[in-house]
């Protein structure tokens, strides 16, 4: 199994590398995983220029020619992601944010539905909630089966006690024993309410706006999914009820939509 950890430290091995290190001594107590480290400091990665051509007409015409092709080959490659970024004032550090818009064509045409994925985080202060959220929720939008998030408190006065430094071993081992049964079973919990809306509500902004979104349409087209029949990306149970409140969503996205698309006709 292999397992790939993406870095968006600016600082490289600092202490979000160091738990995540942790991490990844727990899991290999639990069997031989390999490890791939990807420093998005050491990457070519181009910064986006947000103009949208990997969401409206694909990622292969991207105007920027860099490593994007090559980490997305990787990440396809693993069995599961480490999505490690420290907090930077209340969010995600500016090359884990980069390394994001780059990858955000993934978030209307989901790729990733064969990898776990889970979120590290290590701050000083505050800001591990919204941080972890935010990577839970990107990664969700990208396909991945999310199964844990790790935020830890790095303040220097807390990570010398005793005490403190046996509730983060707890906190690693549990991530550990959770991100290594997920590689182990690739099992996946049946998708949230998010998921299903974001599903429903693309499939429809992708047949409503085929002419300018070619990529989405192609995609839904391609994997079958234009039938309303289907209730998700890939083949879940999903409850009766659940389903039924996420119908009552999607009709309402369509007289939405449609009433948007008129008003812009006249």
């Amino acid at each position: 199994m292999k397992v790939l950890v993406i870095v968006g430290s600016s600082r490289g091995k600092g202490n979000t590398y160091k738990i995540t290190k942790q991490l990844e001594e727990k899991i290999k107590e639990l069997r031989d995983v390999e490890f791939n480290y990807l420093f998005l400091k050491e990457t070519n990665l181009e910064q986006c220029r947000g103009c949208f051509t990997c969401v409206t007409k694909g990622e292969h015409l991207c105007p920027i020619k860099d490593d994007r092709p090559k980490i997305e080959e990787q990440m396809l490659n693993s069995d599961g992601i480490i999505f490690a970024s420290p907090v930077y004032v209340f969010s995600v550090t500016a090359l884990m944010k980069n390394f994001i818009d780059r990858f955000s064509y993934a978030s209307h045409r989901p790729l990733f539905f064969n990898q776990s994925a889970m979120a590290v985080s290590t701050s000083s202060g505050g800001g591990l909630k919204e941080t972890l959220n935010y990577l839970e929720s990107i990664t969700r939008s990208w396909g991945f089966n999310f199964v844990d998030k790790l935020g830890i408190i790095t303040h220097p006065y807390l990570v010398h006690t005793p005490r403190y430094t046996d509730e983060i071993k707890k906190d690693i081992n549990k991530a550990a024993r959770i991100f290594y049964n997920s590689l182990k079973t690739k099992e996946r919990k049946s998708p949230g309410l998010g998921e299903l809306v974001q599903f429903r509500m693309m499939r429809v902004h992708a047949i409503d706006t085929k002419e300018y979104f070619t990529a989405d349409y192609k995609y839904y087209k391609e994997k079958d999914l234009l039938d309303r029949s289907k209730k998700y990306f890939i083949d879940s149970e999903i409850n009766i009820f659940k389903n039924m409140f996420v119908g009552m969503i999607e009709k309402l996205i369509i007289r939405a939509m449609s009433k948007s698309l008129s008003k812009k006709r006249v």
